[in-house]
């Protein structure tokens, strides 16, 4: 029985894990950085602790300072909302070897989807559709000029451990690679621990279909139907649309995006939440590709303070 639960994020996603956690009756304990000291989730919380400076690397990134935190406030689990250490498998495993619960996706099953590389040839092994891409991080912006080209314009430059459009670059002509190759490498280093990227051709007008899937430690795995996100800003993955679902249709998404589903999940060996993605362009062929799983490095440690 989980009795006490810390959240290590922020703000309103900090927020809306400690409300369930409040729901049904279960202690929550929050951290901060020092520029979120005064922040809504700190007050709300049944215990708050610093956790380090401003920057996300020396605070909310720090697996070792949260893994120091937990253990001194006694907390049972950890959920990691969303982002941060959220799809890390080493936090995943640390957490397991200290004897926290980690609520999210093992490491096993982050390592096998969470790096948006291996996913990729994950993917095109077990024969599911991916659009044009590279399988191999970039080494260098010369070497993203010369793929881009290959590929053809649009492309989209992606941080291989990101997620909710960070370390995300569309890309429209040569003379703008150099510049997204290091925006996009820079804000995937300070969002996620890592500066990897690669890239893929931009799909135009495309229907993102999402599938929520559920697994237990007991081998049941189950999904929560489709959902819209083809209205989305910035990239980013979006909420349904009632509208959309009924001009889009569902029936179609259900049954191959459910296929897709049957080549994506491990069966009977890890417990996960997450989503798999379909994209699909209007009146045309079906593309599909994984969504987020993330694996990013830890960073220094340094012991917790109260």
């Amino acid at each position: 029985m989980i009795k006490k639960v810390l959240i290590a994020n922020r703000g309103e996603i900090a927020l809306r894990v400690m409300r369930s956690c409040k729901e049904m009756g279960i202690l929550t304990v929050a951290i901060f950085s020092e520029a979120d000291r005064t922040s809504h989730h700190v007050a709300y919380a049944d215990e708050a602790y610093p956790i380090g400076a401003a920057a996300a690397k020396e605070s909310y990134l720090n697996i070792e300072k949260v893994i120091g935190v937990a253990k001194h406030c006694g907390a049972d689990a950890i959920h990691p909302g969303y982002g941060f250490l959220s799809e890390n498998s080493e936090f995943a495993r640390r957490c397991k070897e200290e004897g926290i619960i980690f609520i999210g996706p093992s490491a096993e099953t982050m390592e096998a989807m969470g790096d948006k590389i291996a996913a990729r040839k994950r993917m095109i092994a077990a024969g599911v559709p991916v659009v044009p891409g590279t399988e191999q991080p970039l080494q260098s912006a010369e070497e993203a000029v010369r793929i881009c080209n290959e590929i053809g314009y649009p492309v989209m430059l992606k941080a291989s451990m990101g997620g909710g459009g960070k370390g995300m670059r569309l890309i429209h002509k040569e003379e703008e690679v150099v510049e997204a190759y290091n925006t996009a490498r820079s804000e995937s280093m300070s969002s996620f621990g890592d500066d990897t990227v690669y890239l893929e051709k931009f799909v135009e007008e495309p229907h993102h279909i999402e599938f929520q899937i559920l697994g237990d430690n007991h081998g049941n795995v189950i999904h929560l139907f489709d959902r819209e996100c083809s209205v989305q800003r910035d990239g980013r993955e979006g909420g349904c649309r009632r509208q959309g679902r009924k001009l889009f249709g569902c029936g179609y998404h259900r049954i191959s995006g459910g296929q897709e589903q049957e080549l994506l999940l491990p069966r009977n060996e890890y417990a996960f939440a997450g989503g798999a993605s379909h994209h699909r362009r209007s009146g045309g062929r079906g593309l599909g590709e994984r969504a987020d799983f993330c694996s990013r490095r830890p960073a220094a440690a340094s012991p917790p303070g109260r």
